[in-house]
């Protein structure tokens, strides 16, 4: 006689039988919102790196006044395009609290100084540098506040015991 096998509940819940009802089949769980986020390795130099480059040489062409208006302006739009773009990839792709703000506020940043370029717009660069520094806090701030991801990809981080953020309903 054999003795019974027995399976831990939390393994349980996640085997099911194939369609053919033969084989056993576990589950995987889906990868965690920090393993998809571009925030990790050598990553990180191509998607905030090469954006922030631009932005702070913009910055001292500006301060030095060694480039024109036109220049520092093409520099930082680009700069805060890129740098946007970027952060609303890794915010779709892992929910990360910052790239969501970065995301979002960035790219409408960069169409106000695209707008400043063509003379629709009166605005100092420095004062278009004073707004990326700040939503750049911003996002970091909330980031510390609320934690490091949002949504439905980071749920199950977020309603792990003890570590919940989300309301009790």
């Amino acid at each position: 006689m054999t003795p019974a096998l027995t399976v831990p509940e939390t393994l349980s819940k996640r085997i099911t039988l194939n369609k053919s009802d033969e084989l056993p089949v576990i589950d995987s769980p889906r990868p965690s919102p920090a393993s998809r986020d571009f925030a990790r390795g050598r990553r990180v130099l191509g998607f905030w790196g090469g954006p922030l480059a631009l932005v702070l040489w913009g910055s001292v062409g500006s301060q030095t006044h060694l480039l024109s208006f036109m220049q520092v302006g093409v520099l930082l739009i680009l700069g805060t395009a890129w740098f946007g773009t970027s952060c609303l990839m890794n915010a779709l792709r892992c929910g990360r609290a910052h790239c969501w703000v970065n995301g979002l506020l960035l790219p409408a940043l960069a169409v106000v100084g695209g707008l400043n370029l063509l003379g629709i717009v009166a605005l100092p660069w420095s004062s278009y540098l004073s707004a990326f520094w700040l939503v750049l806090l911003a996002s970091i701030v909330l980031e510390c506040v609320s934690g490091p991801y949002f949504g439905p990809r980071s749920r199950r981080v977020l309603e792990r015991p003890g570590t919940s953020l989300l309301p009790s309903l």
